[in-house]
């Protein structure tokens, strides 16, 4: 398989300007937003959360609870393995 040279004075175009910067996500996130998942996944089953009736009121609702435990100082919830921090679980 050949690589392409990029051409000489060529400048390749990119529209990414207004879109999230995900290179930001610290790697060390992305496996405790995965626990957090799989937390939900051994409680109800995968994907379980996309067939919630009125979806995005009853997630909202939750991540405004522990929103507010957080402002409470309530850092940690208890879970079976591990303690789930409430800024994921919000997130």
């Amino acid at each position: 398989m050949s690589e392409t040279k990029p051409e000489q004075g060529i400048t390749g175009v990119k529209y990414d300007a207004h879109k999230p910067m995900m290179d930001l996500i610290p790697p060390l996130m992305e496996p405790e937003v995965a626990r957090v998942l799989t937390v939900g996944a051994e409680k109800y089953s995968p994907k379980n959360w996309r067939h919630v009736p009125s979806l995005r009121e009853r997630y909202t609702a939750a991540a405004k609870r522990h929103i507010n435990a957080l402002q409470q100082g309530i850092i940690a919830m208890r879970r079976p393995v591990y303690i789930t921090p409430r800024a994921l679980c919000a997130a």
